[in-house]
């Protein structure tokens, strides 16, 4: 077992297991996992960063495969500066969780029944078109 595959048994979080299950699918970084200065910790971290220069507000939606592009970028490049959550500005940061968001179809909520008023009352509705 590599020290990737070692790392994970440890991991909790469900949005980094799912992108750790993306990035053993790809053949072509599969070496890359395996680097001494390489980590799923900071790979997460750098997502996380990334993640933060696209917030507005403090807000921030990310497809998933732009978490999946973040994270084969840091396996591959080993020249990456991962900015640690504990430099930035904690307040600002602390309490928005990074998700990863799959697309589900919606669904158009079911119409309303307009229920027959009886001859001798008036409806609202009717007035109001």
């Amino acid at each position: 077992m590599g020290k990737f595959e070692e790392e994970l048994k440890k991991v909790k979080n469900a949005s980094i297991k799912k992108v750790c299950a993306y990035l053993k699918t790809r053949e072509d970084i599969k070496l890359n996992l395996e680097k001494e200065n390489k980590s799923i910790d900071e790979m997460w971290e750098y997502i996380k960063s990334e993640a933060r220069k696209q917030a507005k507000n403090g807000c921030a939606c990310i497809e998933d495969n732009q978490v999946y592009e973040w994270a084969v970028h840091y396996y591959d490049e080993d020249d990456i500066k991962v900015e640690s959550s504990k430099k930035v500005d904690k307040k600002k940061f602390d309490n928005i969780p990074v998700k990863t968001v799959s697309h589900k179809k919606v669904t158009q909520p079911k119409k309303a029944k307009k229920e027959k008023v009886p001859d001798n009352q008036i409806s609202l509705f009717d007035f109001l078109g």
